[in-house]
Order: structure tokens, then sequence, then C-alpha cells
């Protein structure tokens, strides 16, 4: 079934960047919290939540970034119309490009590499939004699958600290959102994701972007991802170092 593109709030950016109400951590408050969003099913479908790193230290990455990116949107186009996309590229200040959209409405991605990195400022503010409006809105998403893409650790944020960031995660995770993150540095052990990509060199993106069509793809036929969906990174890497040991 597909949705009506009037069924989604047209949200622009300053309203998406408005302070909201945080969504209560708390045990208590979280189970009334899951109880309610539960039974504000409406129209159910599926969702992708982009947040892409575009720091100075990605600069040099802008042509192969839209291509790998726009290349992928396209393939899943005409099969999976139902997807809402929402798309978020973050540096010191963030911008949404698309928020909430229908997918075949995604068709450029406007990148340039500058700044720092503002992780969890970026992050919390857009995953509160969107847990609002999948509570009030008339699309509701079953399945929530976030994909972060960073070479880096958060370097500017200033008002969001690490333990909120991996409290919003595990609390969404209860709900059913599921995440994946490919990163230069081992940022699972504090932010709360299990599925990780390890990319060590900026010229690997096109690995990276074959690690989240296959995340996307499992997704959408299982709604969930698969355990191997970033063998191909993984197995990269390994083999470089392995050859990096040799020359030892």
């Amino acid at each position: 079934m597909q949705f009506k593109l009037n069924d989604i709030k047209k949200v622009t950016l300053p309203a998406v960047q408005e302070e909201k109400t945080e969504i209560a951590h708390d045990s208590a408050s979280f189970e009334l919290f899951k109880r309610d969003y539960k039974n504000s099913l409406r129209e159910s479908h599926k969702e992708l939540v982009f947040f892409i790193d575009r720091s100075g230290s990605m600069r040099g990455t802008e042509g192969v970034m839209e291509e790998y990116f726009l290349n992928m949107i396209k393939k899943y186009k005409n099969t999976c119309e139902d997807i809402i996309v929402t798309v978020v590229l973050f540096e010191s200040n963030d911008s949404v490009i698309y928020y909430r959209r229908p997918i075949k409405e995604i068709e450029n991605l406007l990148y340039f590499a500058d700044g720092g990195t503002k992780l969890y400022d970026t992050l919390i503010p857009v995953i509160n939004r969107i847990l609002d409006d999948q509570f009030n809105g008339s699309v509701f998403s079953f399945k929530t699958l976030v994909m972060i893409l960073t070479d880096g650790e958060d370097t500017v944020s200033t008002k969001y600290k690490v333990n909120d960031l991996n409290n919003l995660i595990e609390s969404t995770k209860k709900l059913g959102w599921e995440y994946i993150l490919l990163s230069e540095y081992e940022l699972n052990d504090y932010i709360g994701i299990d599925k990780v990509g390890i990319f060590n060199d900026k010229d690997r993106l096109k690995d990276c972007f074959k690690s989240i069509d296959k995340a996307i793809d499992s997704f959408m036929k299982n709604d969930s991802v698969c355990d191997d969906w970033n063998d191909s990174l993984s197995e990269k890497r390994l083999l470089l170092t392995n050859k990096g040991d040799k020359h030892d």
C-alpha cells in the first residue's frame, strides 16, 4: 500500500531544529511512551534515516559521496516506493536535506565538506523529532533503520553528551529501530550500536555504500539487518591488515 504525499508533514529546517520536549528515558516514562507509541499505528511504512558526516576531514570525497549515495537510492525508487527517507548532513552545523520524504523525491545530495564533527547535537534532536512525528503524524513507520557514516569522533557538540545519545539509541532499539554505523573509529563501544563497519581510508567509501546497500536490502526483505551486512568491508579491512603485517 502506497502512502499519499500529503500524509507526510512538510517540515521546514527551522521546524526540525526547534526545541522540543525531550522524550523521558526513565523506565516508568518510557513504558508509558512505548504503549502510546504502539497504539498510534495508522498507515505503516518503513523508514530510512541517513546521518552523513561532511566535516573538513571528509574534504575530497564530495563527488564520489554524491555518486554512491544517489546510485544506491536510485536502486530502491522503483521497487520500494513506500520507503520514507530522511537525510541529514552534519559538520559544525547540520543540514536536514530531506525530512520524512518518499524515496522517489530524493534527487540530490548537495554535499560539501567543511567544519568540525557535531555528532551528538545533530543526531539527538533529529531522532527525537522523528519519534514525535511518528507518534503524532498520520504516517507511522513500523520499522526504522538509522545509518550513520562518519570518519571521526564528535568534536563540537555542546548541548548533548555521549550518554544522552546512548540512552536515546537504547530506547529506540526497544521500539524496533535498528542502527548501523560506518566509522573510522570504534565508536560503537560507547554509543550502543552493535552493527558496525570500520573504514580507515576515505577511498573506501564505495565499500561503505556496498555495506549500507546490503543492510537496506536485508531490512526491506526481512524487516531486519542481516549479520553479514558489512562482510565486504570487513574482508577488505582484514586483507589490508594482513598485507601490512607482511611488510613489517
